[in-house]
């Protein structure tokens, strides 16, 4: 079994990053200024019609904004697999010279489209199976006299979708793009078997590649004024309705935020794929980003 050399892989990722920032940003500007205003719009709708909901006032909203969502959802999807099959190319030596616009669908895009379709079904069905196992349990302790508060319950939901999260991600996401950039077919499959047995040097690289963006948005979210003012006392209806409240109304400056970092993530993730992919399909070509 051939372990990944975690260190050397992120230092490639980061490598890779920096040196071509400016072909990153010509290769994904157009595909993330589709993607910043479609996604502006879409989950503007979306939570002004779940706030709706929450306070009763038009329930019926729900079902147009859901199939607007799930829309915007397939964008998204449509979208990352061009930016991610251009980066991935540039990462792999495929791709040459600097690139002011691009936008393509070939085959790597639609390949990699499909890879992102299978895992995003796939964390769905993980996440209602996790919930399902919640409401059991919770079902359980209330018959035996155990009622779990609504605090309670929403972190054993937050530990859910992380716990699907970090299986995912490290087992499928850090490998999809290279595995389709290079032509293979059942990309799910096929990065399932080449991550075996290496979860935690995976971890730790999906850990090192998505920080960065991760805390950029954390921290952005701290400094804009209004975040977290309903009381825990109010309950969780109340809590639940302002962050929705809050949500909407910093949508643009988190919109903005996605766009810049998403140069340095695509990056990241991009270089991290191919260095993965060499070191456990072992494949020792290519140029080195050390």
């Amino acid at each position: 079994m051939t372990k990944i050399p975690v260190l050397a892989t992120i230092r490639a990722a980061y490598g890779f990053t920096f040196q071509n920032l400016g072909s990153i940003i010509g290769l994904i500007w157009l595909p993330m200024v589709v993607l910043s205003v479609t996604g502006f719009f879409a989950l503007q709708n979306l939570f002004g019609a779940m706030i709706d909901y929450l306070r009763g006032s038009n329930p019926a909203a729900m079902g147009p904004a859901a199939l607007m969502t799930l829309a915007y959802l397939v964008v998204v999807l449509l979208l990352y697999a061009v930016m991610y099959s251009a980066v991935t190319q540039l990462a792999l030596g495929t791709r040459q010279g600097n690139t002011m616009m691009h936008f393509a669908l070939g085959a790597v895009e639609w390949r990699l489209f499909r890879a992102f379709l299978a895992l995003t079904g796939l964390v769905m069905l993980l996440m209602l199976a996790a919930l399902l196992t919640a409401t059991v349990a919770q079902l359980a302790l209330s018959m035996g006299g155990l009622r779990p508060t609504e605090t309670q319950s929403g972190l054993l939901m937050m530990f859910a979708f992380y716990g699907v999260m970090a299986i995912a991600v490290p087992r499928f996401l850090l490998l999809l793009p290279a595995v389709a950039a290079q032509g293979e077919d059942l990309a799910m499959r096929r990065a399932w078997a080449l991550s075996a047995g290496n979860f935690a040097g995976l971890l730790a690289i999906a850990i090192a590649v998505f920080a960065p963006g991760l805390i950029i948005m954390q921290l952005a979210e701290m400094l804009v004024p209004g975040a977290g003012q309903a009381a825990a006392s109010a309950g969780q209806h109340a809590v639940m309705l302002a962050a929705l409240e809050h949500q909407r109304a910093t949508m643009p400056v988190a919109s903005g935020i996605a766009f810049f970092i998403a140069p340095l993530t695509i990056g990241l993730v991009s270089g991290a794929s191919v260095a993965v992919h060499r070191a456990l399909a072992g494949d020792t070509s290519g140029k080195s980003f050390d």
